[in-house]
């Protein structure tokens, strides 16, 4: 049997249903007496005979005597369900050669197979250079409700369950999908879909993935669609090998871009949950968040429309000063961006200006390595929380670099952790319509002059560590419970573990408590740490007792 593949393999008489009426035509047929041979050609059991000597074995009576049974367990599964096929042949001479659908058996068995789209499996009987189909069985796997996806080829029930609405798809631990084939526009997840998978801090989780550049690889469509545990990668890992021209001027054209690429958009979608995935490779964004219906509004569903909570967003990055995003909110959205560890983004966060745009950054990780760029052909570092302005000020070799104007909304940027000091941590372009609460948040630059900036004003500032986490205090304890120690880190503002001391950083909780605070043991005896604190047992790191 074959897991992965979804059937039985080899040399075999599969097919999905569509010429199904002609394949039962010529089982049939060969059942009455049409033998096929090794040359592909088929002849009767007189023509078979007058080829064989007298004095050899008589190969076409032997054939021609077989007969068998194949049974399927069911003939309509859900798609991820697994099935028993059963034969048992009950007549032929002992020299027969036997397979279901190419797969050598004997003469009675099971085997278990995981179809993903129609197929017929043939139980075959050979003997000198001649075949004879005994029996057969259809097997037509139904969308259902919730599937499993085993195979890292079964692509064609991935995409159908996610244009299916209210579908739950579980994908399995081993599954590394290419979606390559997927058009420039990707493919649509419709209302009330889940993706799950098992991404964890020991298990890197299912991928999917493409190997060139569409504008988007998954549109959420429709509202209440959750992508969980999985990881989504484009194609640039690394700098794009193109710059994008677009609205730029002055002595220096660059080459133009082939195109951009965004793994995850949605343009009006509410109840979206993105969470504990790891997402990287897309030269403009690896999720873009528009409303371009008003669906979402800051005094009623701003942190709860859209949550992108718990990622690894990483290597989103391109030249010249353009896009490169880890998540962008614009076009009047707001998203909840919580919990997130962003490294090598050109902007970690962005937003466009425009009217009704915001955000939401709350108990984020932002690494060292960040803020990559390149400008007139030269390394640069930019900014990582970025606000746009819808309007470009002062001379500059580009007309895109959006300084002034209107800086959309409202944004809140709270509890976060900033290693990165190459450029600021905070830049405001434009200026917001109520303004940006820049609040509690855990800098590594000695000045808040060096962390945050504004070009027109409407920044509020309170509660901020400057110098936090220059030379960081690590502890030791096994959080995720597979034996090994782990590298634990009060960074101020958070909690963090990372897996063996080499894993990515897993989010525990929102502290100000630092390790010299702390105490880090079993405290509940559950086989993993805990953390003790001003007389409470934080269980897991997590949840006080």
């Amino acid at each position: 049997m074959n897991k992965p593949n979804g059937h039985v393999t080899g040399p075999h008489r599969l097919t999905t249903l569509a010429p199904l009426v002609a394949i039962l035509a010529a089982g049939a047929a060969a059942c009455n007496g049409a033998v096929e041979t090794d040359d592909g050609t088929e002849t009767t059991q007189a023509e078979l005979r007058a080829r064989v000597p007298n004095d050899d074995p008589p190969f076409a009576d032997c054939i021609a005597a077989a007969a068998g049974t194949l049974t399927a367990s069911t003939s309509t599964p859900r798609v991820g369900d697994s099935v028993t096929l059963i034969w048992n042949v009950t007549a032929g001479c002992s020299g027969l050669q036997l397979d279901v659908s190419g797969m050598a058996v004997g003469r009675q068995g099971t085997t278990t197979v995981w179809p993903y789209i129609n197929v017929l499996y043939a139980l075959n009987a050979s003997i000198a250079g001649a075949r004879r189909t005994l029996a057969f069985v259809a097997v037509v796997p139904q969308l259902a409700d919730e599937i499993t996806i085993h195979g890292s080829n079964w692509q064609t029930p991935f995409l159908a369950a996610l244009q299916r609405p209210n579908t739950k798809i579980n994908v399995d631990a081993g599954v590394d999908m290419d979606l390559s084939a997927v058009g420039d526009y990707g493919v649509e997840i419709q209302a009330g879909v889940s993706v799950l998978g098992n991404r964890s801090s020991t298990r890197p989780g299912p991928r999917f993935y493409t190997t060139r550049r569409p504008k988007v690889l998954f549109v959420i469509a429709g509202d209440s669609v959750t992508i969980r545990g999985v990881r989504i990668q484009g194609p640039d890992t690394e700098f794009e090998t193109c710059i994008d021209t677009t609205g730029q001027t002055g002595f220096f054209v660059p080459p133009p871009c082939i195109s951009n690429a965004t793994g995850v958009y949605m343009e009006a979608a509410v109840n979206v949950l993105v969470e504990n995935n790891e997402i990287l490779g897309w030269s403009q964004a690896g999720i873009r968040v528009l409303d371009i219906q008003n669906r979402i509004d800051r005094l009623t569903n701003a942190r709860s429309a859209v949550i992108i909570r718990g990622n690894y967003i990483h290597n989103n990055q391109r030249q010249n000063e353009s896009d490169g995003y880890g998540v962008e909110s614009s076009y009047g959205a707001y998203a909840l961006i919580a919990q997130n560890v962003f490294e090598r983004n050109r902007h970690d966060i962005e937003s466009d200006g425009r009217p009704g745009s915001g955000y939401y950054a709350e108990s984020n990780l932002v690494l060292a390595d960040n803020g990559q760029t390149t400008w007139v052909g030269f390394e640069a570092h930019t900014h990582t929380f970025d606000v746009h302005g819808t309007d470009n000020c002062g001379p500059r070799l580009s007309n895109n670099i959006w300084n002034c104007g209107d800086g959309g909304e409202y944004y809140e940027i709270a509890n976060n952790t900033f290693l990165y000091t190459e450029d600021q941590d905070v830049k405001v372009r434009g200026l917001p319509a109520v303004r940006v609460d820049v609040i509690s948040n855990a800098f590594r630059h000695q000045y808040e002059s060096d962390a945050i900036q504004s070009t027109m004003g409407g920044v509020y500032s309170a509660g901020n560590r400057l110098g936090m986490n220059v030379a960081p205090a690590y502890g030791a304890c096994d959080f995720d419970g597979d034996g090994v120690t782990d590298t634990f880190w009060a960074t101020g503002e958070t909690w963090w573990f990372s897996s063996g001391g080499t894993g990515t950083w897993t989010y525990l909780n929102t502290s100000k408590l630092t390790l010299d605070e702390v105490t880090l043991s079993d405290a509940n005896h559950d086989g993993t740490c805990d953390v003790v604190a001003g007389g409470f047992v934080y269980s897991g790191g997590k949840t006080p007792l």
